[in-house]
């Protein structure tokens, strides 16, 4: 493996907006968005976790409480819960030079297993074009409720898939 995941703690700060700049500069990810740090750090981010390796900071995810307009609505509606039920996996990204190693797939399953763990459902989107997102997505086994047109705090359009955990709603009991 050669890599474990954390808690995020405030000494990561700075080498998270770092590895955000050269996922940005790799990916185009995060979407029209010029404050790295805020976009890291919003006020609605419940918990995160980060992946190292040898010391250095390779990935990050996160739990949030809010979304996109429009996402936790559709999933929720598809999964017949309440909203209040879902939470989001948010600012989910790893280093390009480490990509294929499963960084990507431990960060997005330990954040579903800490949302089930809550009592919640893991939701998610990600962009209509992002390839790599989707691969990974649909290979961990998790369920799409379909595109949605919404609009990044930018302002901008942004066209979106919807997802939700595997099995969230039988995993709720």
């Amino acid at each position: 493996m050669g890599w474990e995941l954390l808690p995020r703690r405030e000494e990561h700060r700075a080498a998270l907006v770092a590895l955000l700049e050269s996922v940005r500069d790799h990916d185009g990810y995060p979407h029209a968005t010029t404050d790295l740090e805020a976009f890291l750090f919003p006020p609605t981010m419940r918990r995160a976790w980060v992946a190292t390796a040898g010391g250095a900071l390779v990935g990050h995810v996160g739990l949030a409480s809010t979304a996109l307009p429009g996402v936790i609505d559709r999933a929720a509606t598809s999964l017949d819960l309440l909203p209040a039920r879902c939470v989001v996996v948010a600012r989910l990204f790893s280093a390009p030079s480490q990509r294929g190693r499963g960084i990507g797939r431990a960060l997005l399953d330990h954040a579903a297993q800490e949302a089930a763990a809550e009592g919640l459902v893991a939701v998610l989107d990600t962009a209509v074009d992002n390839q790599a997102g989707l691969a990974l997505y649909r290979g961990a086994g998790w369920v799409e409720h379909g595109e949605l047109a919404t609009t990044l705090p930018s302002g901008a359009d942004f066209q979106a898939v919807v997802f939700s955990a595997p099995n969230a709603v039988t995993a709720l009991g």
